[in-house]
């Protein structure tokens, strides 16, 4: 750097720092708030931020706070010369109103903007704090400290051990899942009116394939009545069935069921003079909607809907005197029923 520009920069400084002097108050900790504009054609000029953060180097702290709260207001302005160069301007006020002045840096004619820059912090620095400036150049002029004493070299043991790692074997990423359920179930269209009934049923969920599900069902008796007698009518079946899942919510999981039931209608007649007993098979196709919701660790409750197509369904006749037939009862082409009941997911 030539003389020019460092006696320009102390004559400069020293103007700044004996004006300020008076201004200063060491008692506080000085804020400053700082609104910095570049008018156009001085676009090149430095930004505030970096402004503002050159500032606080020189001082050692951070001062800069808003408006409302600074101690010292400085409002600065930098603008290009019809000459050539640059002029920045810079006024101040305390919170209290009282005016600190007004302080203008211009750089040469042919000096870039940026030329002010270090100028334009150390200013702005001691408008703020001249005691911090000061603090601040004598920690970085001070030498530094002597390099400790070199510690002695490490000493180093090598010691050997033999440690046995248990190794688990791999286990599959989807193990196996399974759930068990029971549910009381009210069935209409499989005997007579409407039929109260029990299920219970397993369900596996192999990895790379859907549900299956086998389940077990049950009806309580039920009586269809004719003229001077009668029958009562029970049924047992089982169903195979596929029942992909997905969850609703982390506890509410929805299921949804399609396979075939099979099973045997057992009819007893009663009121006649001569009272007869017999079983017919019965095949029907089966679907369902269950949601179930999580209770407790593996508890969980259910509820759901089904029907059912009678592919095979039991008919049983009543033969009159005369040689003719009477119907007594036949199972329903399609057939509904609802379930209720809890169960239990068993997970590795």
């Amino acid at each position: 750097m030539s003389p020019r520009p460092i006696l320009r920069r102390i004559t400069l400084l020293t103007a700044v720092a004996a004006s300020w002097a008076g201004h200063a108050q060491a008692a506080e900790p000085m804020t400053a708030s700082l609104s910095w504009v570049r008018l156009p054609g001085s676009e090149s000029c430095v930004p505030a931020q970096s402004l503002a953060r050159d500032v606080e180097k020189h001082l050692g702290k951070s001062v800069f706070v808003s408006p409302s709260v600074a101690g010292i207001v400085i409002e600065g302005r930098v603008e290009p010369e019809a000459r050539g160069g640059f002029t920045a301007t810079l006024h101040a006020t305390r919170a209290d109103g009282t005016d600190l002045g007004v302080r203008t840096l211009a750089s040469q004619p042919g000096e870039t903007c940026r030329s002010l820059d270090e100028n334009l912090a150390l200013v702005l620095a001691l408008m703020i704090d001249p005691d911090a400036v000061a603090r601040t150049r004598d920690l970085q002029a001070a030498p530094p400290p002597p390099p400790p004493p070199p510690s002695p070299p490490p000493r180093v043991v090598i010691k050997t051990e033999r440690v046995l790692v248990p190794v688990d074997r791999p286990q599959s990423e989807d193990p196996w899942t399974g759930e068990a359920r029971a549910a009381i179930t009210l069935s209409g269209g499989v005997l007579p009116g409407a039929a109260l009934g029990f299920l219970a049923s397993g369900q596996v969920d192999p990895p790379g394939f859907w549900p299956v599900e086998l389940t077990g069902y049950g009806w309580t008796e039920r009586d269809a009545e004719v003229t001077g007698g009668g029958a009562t009518f029970s049924m047992m079946a089982a169903s195979m069935s596929v029942c992909p899942s997905t969850s609703v919510t982390d506890s509410l999981h929805a299921t949804a069921c399609a396979g075939f039931l099979g099973g045997a209608m057992r009819a007893r007649g009663f009121g006649f003079d001569q009272v007869n007993e017999g079983t017919k098979p019965v095949v029907a196709l089966v679907s369902s909607l269950r949601l179930a919701l999580d209770l407790s660790g593996p508890l969980f409750v259910s509820t759901g809907v089904g029907l059912h197509a009678a592919v095979v369904r039991p008919r049983y006749l009543l033969n009159e005197p005369d040689g003719s037939e009477r119907d007594v009862f036949q199972m329903a082409s399609v057939g509904g029923m609802g379930e209720f009941g809890l169960g239990l997911r068993f997970r590795p």
